[in-house]
C-alpha cells in the first residue's frame, strides 16, 4: 500500500511539472524503484507501483492501445 501511495504521488508530480513523455515516465520509475528499495519495502510491490505509474502518467489512446487484443478493434 505505501509503495502504491508512493507511486501515485510521485507520477502526479512528475506529470503536473513535466508532461507525459515517454522519458519521463521512465524516469519516475526509475525513481519510483530507487524509493521503494531506500526506504528498504518489500520488493514484490515494486510491479504494483509502476503499473500505478503507468496509468497515472499515460494517456488514455495509449492506454486503449495497450489494453486491446491484438485482433481487437481495427
Amino acid at each position: 500500500m505505501q509503495a502504491n501511495i508512493i507511486g501515485a504521488g510521485t507520477a502526479i508530480v512528475m506529470v503536473l511539472a513535466f508532461g507525459h513523455e515517454p522519458v519521463i515516465i521512465g524516469v519516475t520509475v526509475m525513481i519510483i524503484i530507487a524509493g521503494i528499495l531506500g526506504l528498504k519495502l518489500d520488493a514484490s510491490t515494486i510491479p504494483i507501483a509502476v503499473v500505478t505509474v503507468i496509468i497515472i502518467m499515460g494517456r488514455l489512446e495509449t492506454i486503449i492501445l495497450f489494453c486491446l487484443p491484438p485482433s481487437g478493434l481495427p
